[in-house]
């Protein structure tokens, strides 16, 4: 199983891009997405769950990479996105880790087992 492991993009998305392009090339199974795609922005609620008007997902880094992607949330995002994300289907391939839950990952015989805390981490968040 060939697994990409990522982490603190912060909205370089065209690097992200391109390193996940040339690892399908070799055979990737899946990106493993450890959070912070988005840069933060202090005008956005992190707490809201609805992203501004005119705005998608993908203005802000969260783009469909064509590959199985697990993304646990790091502490720049912003849970409007992420549930619009979700909503929507604007992200295909990507799935986001809740809180304490536990996803395995198989390719083959292969198996790989994540969980984590999201970084923004709170009661209200992970109580849903």
């Amino acid at each position: 199983m060939r697994v990409l492991i990522v982490s603190d993009v912060h909205e370089q998305t065209d690097a992200l891009v391109s390193i996940v392009e040339h690892e399908k090339a070799c055979g990737l199974d899946y990106v493993l997405d450890c959070g912070d795609r988005y840069n933060g922005n202090p005008a956005i609620d992190p707490f809201s769950l609805r992203l501004p008007e005119g705005l998608k997902p993908g203005d802000f880094g969260y783009v469909d990479l064509g590959v199985p992607t697990l993304f646990l949330r790091g502490n720049h995002e912003v849970e409007s996105i992420i549930s619009q994300m979700q909503a929507s289907g604007d992200v295909n391939h990507m799935r986001s880790l809740n809180a304490g839950e536990v996803v395995t990952l198989r390719a083959g015989a292969s198996r790989l087992t994540v969980s984590g805390l999201p970084g923004i981490y709170s009661g209200r968040l992970c109580n849903r």
